[in-house]
């Protein structure tokens, strides 16, 4: 009883989980860091694989080294079918994700007080950027600091392709349908 309850006060103290594991690897010929979340393998760092249809926050080169790159559709699918071993994680996996760290799936498929966790700074170490996106119809940057914004491969939107969205100022975490040819953040997951 003595050895489980300093455990668990260890783990406690630290701010430590007991299902996070990190290390680095090389993805795309850059090093990242990755986290084993649960048993999944996750970057804990938004993808920065220069490709067309690619593009760094405010279009300043230095900004795809802290923030990594915006992404629309197109350029998301092809930057990670030229990625081996990591693939964009479909719902399912953002999913399972959620429910490592402790989240609760409300009717709709959201997650509340999930965003906590996976935002940096959380306890999971999934370290989400709120870097906003790239609206492709105006050509403007929106929503740093406020919202960060993950493609996903999911079957619910017919034709377009679904987003899972944190943010700053509360700790959901949602899936909406947005324009493909927006620009939003990529995290891979391990095959």
């Amino acid at each position: 009883m003595k050895t489980i309850t300093i455990i668990i006060l260890t783990l406690f103290l630290s701010g430590s989980t007991a299902y996070s594991q990190r290390s680095k690897e090389n993805i795309g010929g850059k090093q990242y860091n990755v986290i084993r979340i649960g048993d999944q393998v996750w970057m804990e760092e938004n993808l920065n694989y220069e490709i067309e249809g690619s593009l760094c926050h405010d279009k300043v080169d230095y900004a795809c080294d802290k923030y990594g790159r915006f992404y629309n559709w197109n350029a998301a699918k092809a930057a990670a079918d030229k990625i081996q071993g990591w693939h964009l994680p479909s719902d399912e996996e953002w999913f399972q994700l959620a429910d490592a760290v402790g989240g609760k799936r409300d009717k709709s498929g959201n997650y509340a007080h999930v965003g906590a966790k996976l935002k940096s700074g959380g306890r999971s170490q999934f370290e989400a950027l709120v870097v906003g996106y790239h609206e492709s119809s105006d050509d403007t940057f929106r929503d740093f600091g406020i919202s960060g914004n993950f493609w996903v491969i999911d079957s619910r939107s017919g034709r377009y392709s679904g987003v899972r969205s944190l943010f700053y100022t509360n700790d959901q975490f949602d899936y909406s349908i947005f324009d493909p040819d927006n620009g939003y953040s990529v995290r891979l997951v391990k095959d």
